[in-house]
């Protein structure tokens, strides 16, 4: 029993964290498109200054990019460094080690690749297009569709961390 209740809370958090980092993606992609949003003057008048693609392109991700592997690099040193400090020494961590290191460089692949999907967004667009000042076309229904199932997803959570409160007590 004691082994199948560890193999449970091992792949309880396995799946937690995976759901975690999925959600930090969503959120990170909707921060860069916010960005990307405020962003699309200076692209256009990068264009109209006839800028190559690539140069647009490497703006568009190392605003991005850089602080998102700056931020890898220290929070992986702080990580660890906590980890020790609250583990103590701890004689075998070359495998814990190399388990959060293959994380973190998912974590960082993964946020970048949501930066570069939020960025693209904006750059193939055309100067008059990027320049303009009318909001967006109205969303369509396939919007409204995508934001109800979110809710649902996060209505269902909440009754599902509930009812396993419940059930500890």
């Amino acid at each position: 029993r004691i082994d199948r209740e560890r193999d449970l809370v091992a792949l309880g958090v396995g799946v937690a964290a995976v759901q975690l980092l999925v959600l930090c993606w969503f959120g990170l992609f909707f921060a860069v498109r916010h960005t990307a949003e405020q962003c699309r003057r200076d692209i256009a008048l990068l264009k109209l200054r006839g800028a190559a693609r690539w140069r647009l392109w490497h703006l568009a991700i190392a605003q991005s990019a850089v602080p998102m592997l700056f931020g890898a690099v220290v929070g992986a040193a702080a990580g660890l460094g906590v980890a020790r400090l609250v583990a103590g020494d701890v004689p075998d961590t070359g495998s814990a080690a190399l388990v959060a290191g293959i994380a973190a460089l998912a974590a960082l692949a993964g946020a970048v690749l949501a930066a570069v999907a939020a960025d693209a967004a904006g750059l193939p667009a055309s100067v008059t297009d990027l320049l303009r000042h009318v909001p967006s076309r109205r969303r369509g229904w396939r919007a409204e569709v995508v934001d109800l199932i979110i809710v649902l997803v996060a209505a269902a959570g909440l009754y599902q961390s509930y009812v396993t409160s419940v059930e500890d007590d």
